[in-house]
């Protein structure tokens, strides 16, 4: 079994109202069987706050591709970032 990366966008008011909602969305949407490589196989979030001047995307894509983060683990926990819009972008790898 490999990993897959993924990238949401949710709206909520904190971090884990964001991650619920997109968690749902993606089981929805690909079903509960496992081994989807989207968000809907994690089980945490973790907020990640970017360094000043750094855009959210660019930041998660480095995070993740850095292999030093413990969102680049597939078992680990889902990055979280806030939006300029008030959504959250959500990013890590999971099992597909």
């Amino acid at each position: 079994m490999g990993a897959r990366y993924f990238e949401t966008v949710a709206s909520g008011p904190t971090p884990d109202a964001a991650f619920r909602q997109a968690v749902e969305a993606a089981r929805h949407e690909c079903g509960h069987g496992g081994g989807t490589g989207t968000i809907a196989e994690k089980e945490s979030v973790i907020r990640i706050k970017p360094p000043p001047g750094e855009r959210a995307l660019a930041y998660a894509r480095k995070l993740a591709y850095d292999g030093l983060h413990e969102v680049c683990d597939k078992w680990g926990p889902c990055g979280c970032i806030r939006l300029p819009n008030d959504g959250w972008l959500l990013f890590g790898f999971a099992p597909d």
